[in-house]
């Protein structure tokens, strides 16, 4: 509505001014009438040379609650409960929730007007790194990225090349995470990160009608998808394997067989299918385009995963303090097929001095297994955990509407204010050690997180680091009762720190992290 009334307020004046023009000259009605209908189609003629139409404000979908992550994952799965659905659908087998989101507003979350708008905003999007284009045809993947560098092209989809691989080729547009471009996308996967604990992405897919633009194929996440216009037909076939780690190559229709499942998608509608799951998709011929959200997430997210970091980290504080870890392994191990000399204890063996002992694979094994029990009880789950989640914390979206130049959250506090915590589902509280092995109490945050290269790899290559503070360890139980109460005003002067300098201290370093704010 206020796009529209901007516009028709600069149509006025352009009005006002042609009138003003053509006072005390020979222009009629006519002419007048003539102009006013070229201002009038200004918008069509600009979408046909490949400028985007005005980008409306769009109205959020009454059927999405935002209130906290658990509602909004509540909302798009209603009405089914969330109790149901991990008992009953999760890693296991997929679910359809028609209508998910309300049809009408469901071309808000991303439209193919939207990808235009982005096209022309960038002046052109990279083939490979924002979007892919493809089409399936005869059986056969092909890629329609234009690598055209070296023609002065840049390698990136314009505004011309998006028309014409649209109306020729009837390409497929996949367009990698349209977050970092659409404010509703990010506020959605940036609630869902908070809901799951871990990253949760997302591509767009645009197909013509008529159209398939992937082979068959399994992926390595947990997929949710939300038709956001027109429809699209599905067909998901048996795991080839259960939840498994890396995604797979493209099927052949004569390995994957009859579909378990053939499912239309019309707008609005939401489907979930666990990893390893077989599918494709098309369009119907005689329908319009379709436009679709693959949200997904839970990727390298399983027990062994975590088990991964849990025995490396117990496995270096064992080898640390146990010298059973340290003793050498059988000489020629890899030499000796048929046996293996294996030279048991030393001068304090309980057997009485050193001794030779002629082994097999089976001893070996049994040692193995004796050394892999005294390693559970150098497993530390607590500081493991932590270690699991840097990569994360580092990694997911920075909260909704944040932006680097507001870090300062209002004034400084003292403590005669109450304070609340500003950002507590981006907000972590650690205790670990630093460099120097120094025991401290940690305050991470993803505020400094780039929305632009969320789910894709760093520009430098290099690793990502979260950001945060710390504190001397008897900041801890301070700094706990902070964190422990999300949302609720905490009257800074109660602090339980050791005296009021160590409490401003905390006021004031949380504020400066842009953490914490007066309360109103």
């Amino acid at each position: 509505f206020f796009a529209f009334k901007k516009y028709y307020a600069k149509e006025q004046h352009n009005m006002h001014s042609l009138k003003k023009k053509l006072r005390g000259t020979k222009g009629s009605l006519a002419s007048l009438a003539k102009r006013r209908r070229q201002l009038l189609s200004k918008t069509i003629r600009r979408q046909d040379s490949g400028t985007p139409p005005p980008e409306l404000q769009p109205i959020v979908d009454p059927k999405l609650n935002f209130a906290t992550p658990s509602t909004l994952f509540e909302s798009l799965i209603a009405p089914l409960s969330v109790a149901s659905f991990f008992e009953d659908y999760w890693e296991q087998k997929p679910l359809v929730v028609k209508s998910a989101v309300t049809p009408s507003r469901a071309s808000d979350l991303f439209s193919f007007d939207d990808l235009r708008r982005w096209v022309w905003r960038t002046k052109g999007l990279s083939f490979g790194r924002h979007v892919n284009v493809c089409r399936y045809v005869d059986g056969k993947r092909e890629s329609l990225n234009e690598d055209d560098v070296g023609r002065g092209g840049g390698g990136k989809l314009t505004s011309e090349k998006l028309e014409r691989l649209w109306r020729e080729k009837r390409a497929t547009f996949q367009v990698h995470q349209p977050q970092h471009s659409k404010d509703i996308l990010w506020r959605i996967l940036g609630h869902l990160e908070s809901y799951f604990g871990c990253l949760v992405g997302s591509n767009i897919y645009m197909t013509p009608a008529g159209s398939q633009g992937l082979a068959p194929h399994y992926d390595d996440v947990e997929v949710f998808i939300i038709q956001l216009e027109g429809s699209k037909r599905w067909r998901l076939y048996a795991n080839a394997q259960s939840l498994p780690q890396d995604y797979s190559r493209d099927f052949s229709q004569e390995e994957i067989g009859e579909p378990t499942h053939d499912i239309v998608l019309e707008t609005g509608d939401l489907m979930y299918f666990p990893r390893g799951t077989i599918h494709q998709a098309y369009t119907a011929p005689d329908g319009s385009h379709s436009t679709h959200i693959t949200i997904s997430t839970y990727q390298h997210n399983a027990w062994g995963d975590l088990l991964r970091v849990m025995v490396q980290d117990g496995l270096r504080q064992a080898m640390d303090k146990e010298v059973a870890f340290r003793r050498g392994i059988p000489c020629n191990l890899l030499g000796l097929p048929g046996g293996f000399h294996l030279k048991v204890g030393g001068a304090t063996d309980e057997m009485g001095g050193a001794s030779d002992k002629v082994v097999d694979l089976s001893t070996v094994r049994a040692h193995a297994i004796e050394l892999i029990d005294k390693l559970t009880d150098f497993l530390q789950e607590r500081a493991s955990v932590q270690t699991y989640s840097m990569d994360f914390i580092a990694s997911r979206l920075p909260p909704y509407g944040y932006s680097k130049e507001s870090t300062l959250q209002g004034p400084m506090p003292s403590l005669k204010n109450t304070v609340v915590l500003c950002w507590p589902d981006h907000t972590y509280l650690l205790e670990g050690c630093d460099e120097e092995d120094q025991r401290w109490t940690f305050v991470y945050h993803s505020l400094n997180n780039p929305r632009d290269t969320h789910m894709m790899t760093s520009a430098h290559g290099q690793e990502c680091k979260p950001s945060g503070v710390k504190f001397p360890m008897h900041f801890g139980v301070a700094l706990k009762e902070l964190f422990s109460s999300p949302g609720r005003c905490i009257q800074a002067s109660k602090l339980a720190a050791s005296n009021d300098e160590d409490r401003q201290c905390i006021l004031t370093t949380l504020w400066a992290e842009g953490l914490i704010r007066v309360a109103l």
